[in-house]
């Protein structure tokens, strides 16, 4: 520290050494400025700092949170050196301060001073490993992001901004190899800790601009005074959607044990105060919740809002307390319906096998308090990819069987929409299931699929379909929270829409498959849990379910009941398949689409691969393909087939005998 006292200071040969202060660019905001001050005298230094204190600036921290001023005047000797004065004079003066109570202050000095010339060498590392500490905790970054935010704060207070010159310049290495650090810088950036001053822009480096960095005031702030360090976002949210999103990441960053549970709450009791304009914050205080409340809610807001519609609540509470009783303790009040969020009816328990297993799901009440705040959940669920909408199906026609025509039929009058809704009333009257579960089976290629997305582009439903891969995970319990979280999912979608939509199990041998015995396999396990949690999930099922399966012969019996329809759908018969030759491909004459039905007992998913062939060859070369292309494009269909030759041996001998 220089000496700073009166008789120093009135020496001009002194103000060289105060200009070494990283601090002199933060001014006080009252200060007096007058070119007539000068430090010749010890009265008038006195009267200077006097007058400062008389203004209301008691403590040097007051000043150095105020307002950045930089004096520049070139013909006020005076207005130019005061600042540089009065800061060390009153770091001077609150020294045992900041050298007992400001840990991070000290270790950012220390690790500054240190990293001049070292090129960041090993034996500089481990000098700083003390100090490096410090920071890690108090800024909750690893080692090198510390380090490198360290020298651009220390920078920055000596010379108001940093770029990668100076950088390089100070730690003695070149310009190249701090080009190492512009991910963490340009991560700084991306989360506030960094602004760009992008109209300072100063010379090229490496075949980019220069660009100058600032770093956060609120951080810099912090420090100085000495504050924890401060939830950092670089623009205030727009709307309400960022404001959940902000809270959510509240949550990231406490699972990553980056901050604490006192921080979290803090900044979020900051948060709705600062945006409390929002509809939804101005009806979550009308409400007597505690602020962890306030914070769950919100965070399941959040998922619904991104297309989960439920959520894991020992998770959520990971998110906020970092204490593991204090999450049990919690978790115990909500299945308790302790907790008021439960008691007032905001949020409701999916119960579960595991208690750490529990899901929570919005209430039709808090449902409402969304839609009165002006959040459709509906509409922002629409970008979700397992979510068909009936006028994303092209209409097809599809030729069946009398038998599973008229089935089809007695399904598809079923769940039009008010034939529904009378059919569920009149159910539930006579304390019967109201909802309707669908298996349709049989060969594949028979058209199951197809007329899945018929029957919801004809009712006009939307199509929710489930990929039955993501249904197995090779963690322990995950795959069991997965299928119950569908139709958690399913029954919430449902409560925002105005027609129930299809859930869609498509391909579902893995999962409707007779149940294996124990034998100490977690496979077999958790494959069996995965039907248990089906099977209860069907017996109270309130929708609409449609299921296919090409090994009807592997189906567990316990699933037999729980479909209330089962429609087998057969291979074509001849008839059929020259019809459906016939629509596919209409430039065959009739004789020809009977003599391809009569050589090939193709399903409709076969003819229509021979379709899409025919109209990849005539767009690769140019012109129509001929009937005996189309016979080549069957023979190499029917790889798994036995051509129906009848005791013939070539295509061309088949079709003599069929114009015979």
């Amino acid at each position: 520290m220089v000496d700073v006292s009166p008789e120093r200071l009135a020496n001009a040969s002194a103000y060289k050494q105060m200009q070494f202060s990283p601090l002199w660019p933060y001014l006080p905001k009252n200060s007096v400025h007058h070119s007539s001050i000068r430090f010749s005298q010890e009265g008038q230094y006195q009267l200077f700092f006097q007058s400062v204190m008389a203004r209301g600036c008691i403590s040097w921290n007051k000043y150095l949170i105020s307002d950045r001023q930089k004096l520049t005047s070139k013909n006020s000797y005076g207005r130019h050196d005061l600042t540089p004065i009065f800061l060390i004079f009153a770091i001077q003066i609150k020294k045992m301060e900041i050298k007992q109570d400001n840990p991070t202050l000290d270790a950012i000095i220390s690790i500054y001073e240190q990293a001049k010339d070292s090129k960041f060498s090993q034996g500089f590392l481990e000098s700083i490993q003390k100090d490096s500490i410090t920071l890690q905790q108090y800024f909750k970054l690893d080692a090198n992001e510390s380090l490198l935010l360290a020298i651009f704060i220390a920078i920055q207070l000596e010379e108001a901004t940093v770029d990668l010159q100076k950088l390089a310049a100070h730690i003695g290495c070149s310009k190249l190899k701090i080009l190492l650090f512009k991910p963490i810088i340009d991560n700084f950036c991306q989360i506030g800790i960094l602004d760009i001053d992008k109209m300072q822009i100063r010379l090229r480096l490496m075949g980019n601009r220069s660009i100058n960095y600032l770093v956060n005031k609120t951080l810099v702030d912090a420090i100085l005074e000495q504050n924890p360090m401060p939830v950092i976002n670089k623009t205030p949210p727009n709307d309400i959607f960022e404001l959940l999103e902000l809270v959510y990441k509240l949550g990231l960053e406490r699972d990553d044990d980056k901050i604490d549970t006192s921080r979290i709450l803090s900044s979020l009791v900051e948060y709705l105060k600062v945006n409390s304009q929002f509809p939804l914050v101005q009806k979550l205080n009308d409400f007597n919740l505690d602020i962890q409340d306030k914070f769950i809610f919100l965070h399941v807001v959040w998922k619904a809002v991104t297309g989960y519609f439920s959520d894991d609540l020992f998770r959520t509470l990971e998110g906020i307390y970092d204490s593991s009783s204090k999450r049990f303790s919690e978790l115990q009040k909500f299945l308790d319906g302790e907790n008021k969020l439960i008691k007032q009816d905001l949020i409701e328990i999916i119960p579960t096998a595991m208690t750490t297993d529990t899901e929570c799901q919005l209430t039709d009440k808090a449902y409402q308090i969304l839609r009165d705040s002006g959040l459709n959940l509906k509409k922002f669920a629409e970008h979700r990819k397992d979510i068909i909408k009936p006028q994303d199906i092209k209409e097809k026609t599809l030729i069946f069987g009398e038998s599973e025509l008229n089935q089809i039929n007695t399904l598809e009058k079923l769940i039009q929409e008010s034939a529904f809704l009378e059919m569920q009333t009149r159910l539930t009257d006579k304390g019967l299931q109201p909802g309707i579960s669908i298996l349709l089976h049989g060969a594949p290629g028979t058209g199951k699929t197809e007329i899945a997305r018929q029957l919801a582009r004809k009712t006009n439903r939307e199509l929710m379909h489930v990929n039955i891969s993501d249904c197995k995970t090779m963690w322990f319990g995950e795959s069991e929270k997965i299928v119950k979280k569908i139709f958690t999912d399913y029954k919430a979608y449902s409560k925002d829409t105005k027609t129930h939509p299809i859930l869609f199990f498509n391909e579902a041998d893995a999962i409707i498959s007779k149940r294996k015995e124990l034998r100490g396999s977690n496979v077999e396990q958790t494959e069996n849990a995965i039907q248990n949690i089906l099977l209860e999930e069907l017996e109270n099922f309130q929708g609409i379910l449609i299921a296919t399966t090409n090994l009807i012969n592997n189906i567990d019996p316990a699933f037999d009941r729980r479909f209330l329809f089962k429609i087998k759908f057969h291979p074509p018969t001849l008839v059929n398949r020259a019809s459906i030759w016939k629509l596919k491909l209409p430039e065959l004459t009739n004789k020809q689409a009977n003599q391809l039905a009569q050589l090939f007992s193709f399903t409709g998913g076969q003819i229509d691969n021979i379709y899409r062939k025919k109209e990849i060859a005539e767009l690769l070369y140019g012109k129509s393909v001929d009937f005996e292309t189309i016979l080549g494009f069957c023979k190499e269909e029917s790889l798994h087939q036995t051509v129906n030759s009848i005791g013939f041996r070539t295509i061309k001998q088949n079709l003599i005998q069929c114009e015979m």
